[in-house]
């Protein structure tokens, strides 16, 4: 009788054990973690719910405890939920590089960046706004053109040029020979009826006009000889 009862007592063992292998097998499946939803992040087997644009994790979640999560410092910014354990730092728009702020940074947002008026920004092509300003831009070229030339203004992407121009090459010319002959006419009418002194005045003028044209103004000049006042008047026309 008690050889009975050792035997099915070990054939009972034997079967609890067969069961308990059979559940252990199936338990690792059923246990695995499952994956998490858009509003939360895997801390280890857990999903924890992520922090708002803003907030960065300060501690993780637990069995029994929810994420606790700390505002961003000063300084730095976080865009929408996530599970990040670091704010990101503002993009600061130097002036030194030729920007300024179009967009002040939020603790949601990073800042934006615009170039400087005056200033041009070669690989920036396409583009007017920088969030992340990792460029120096530099300040446009100041151009003293020749006569027969006008500057092309600059703009964000590009520098300020000299460009040739023909209708200004020729009202130039035009203008430096035609005023100097004008002169002489005029002084061969009146030159019998003012005194040598006034006639050296006339020559002076026109020496004045040929000087202020070959030093390239960038206006044309009229001349004005007034024999009442005696007087020679360059004017520039607008």
């Amino acid at each position: 009788m008690g050889d009975s009862h050792t035997n099915w007592t070990t054939m009972f063992l034997h079967i609890l054990s067969l069961l308990c292998s059979v559940c252990n097998t199936y338990g690792v499946a059923s246990t695995a973690s499952p994956s998490c939803t858009s509003d939360e992040y895997r801390a280890g087997q857990v999903c924890c719910l992520a922090c708002p644009g803003g907030y960065r994790v300060h501690r993780d979640c637990t069995a029994t405890s929810n994420s606790l999560c700390s505002k961003c410092p000063d300084g730095t910014f976080k865009e929408g939920l996530s599970g990040q354990k670091q704010c990101s730092a503002c993009t600061e728009c130097d002036p030194g590089l030729g920007l300024k702020v179009k967009k002040w940074c939020t603790p949601t947002s990073d800042a934006e960046c615009e170039i400087r008026d005056g200033f041009f920004c070669s690989e920036s092509a396409d583009k007017d706004t920088f969030s992340k300003a990792t460029l120096s831009c530099q300040p446009h070229t100041i151009f003293r053109c020749d006569f027969w030339m006008q500057i092309q203004p600059g703009t964000n992407s590009t520098d300020s040029t000299c460009t040739p121009d023909v209708l200004r090459f020729f009202l130039r010319i035009g203008s430096l020979c035609l005023v100097p002959l004008l002169m002489v006419m005029i002084g061969k009418r009146y030159i019998h009826l003012f005194y040598v002194s006034r006639y050296i005045k006339l020559l002076s003028c026109i020496m004045v006009t040929l000087n202020l044209h070959l030093s390239y103004y960038i206006k044309l000049l009229h001349v004005s000889w007034l024999h009442s006042t005696n007087i020679c008047i360059i004017v520039p026309l607008n």
